[in-house]
């Protein structure tokens, strides 16, 4: 809502030249500011509950304060269970009432976060962004900063005899291991 209200306000000053005051009138502009002051202000309460938990990493508390909603598309997820432990943690769409607990949420909002460069790994047949990390079993492993974002487990990745990269636990690529055997 607050995006619509700034892109109209935009619209109206940048490429219509005029004051949306005077193109909507006293009463109508008077309500489209109020909803967009409600909206920040529900904003800024969610991110300061979201801000309130403990993180292994903060990357993972600038994912969720971003997230949208994939039913509603609303930004006002907010933290709903006052607990610290993030694992503990249960969230509500404050637009549609949708409700997750953390491990439900946390999976679509790191994909979302780094969509695009999860978009261009699979586009150009690169190695995944995102894997299942070896101790939470969440698929949260962010390789390029060799990091799960949920535990903060860092997990030597590089297969013993080569090098490689390893993305499924093991401490051998597939290749060294077939050759071992």
């Amino acid at each position: 809502i607050t995006d619509c209200f700034i892109v109209i306000r935009n619209f109206v000053r940048e490429h219509l030249k005029m004051d949306p005051l005077d193109l909507f009138g006293d009463d109508i502009w008077r309500k489209l500011t109020e909803v967009a002051e409600v909206y920040e202000r529900e904003k800024q309460e969610c991110v300061k509950h979201i801000k309130s938990l403990e993180y292994e990493h903060s990357t993972l508390e600038d994912v969720l304060i971003k997230y949208r909603c994939e039913k509603c598309q609303s930004g006002l997820i907010d933290e709903t269970s006052q607990r610290t432990d993030i694992f503990d943690t249960k969230f509500r769409c404050r637009s549609c009432g949708k409700i997750w607990d953390f491990v439900s949420i946390v999976g679509q909002a790191i994909l979302d976060y780094f969509s695009v460069q999860y978009r261009l790994s699979v586009m150009y047949d690169m190695y995944p962004l995102i894997v299942v990390c070896p101790t939470c079993d969440l698929e949260t492993y962010v390789l390029e900063e060799n990091k799960c974002l949920v535990c903060g487990e860092v997990a030597d990745l590089e297969c013993q005899m080569c090098g490689e990269l390893i993305l499924d636990g093991g401490v051998l690529c597939s290749y060294c291991s077939r050759e071992r055997d």
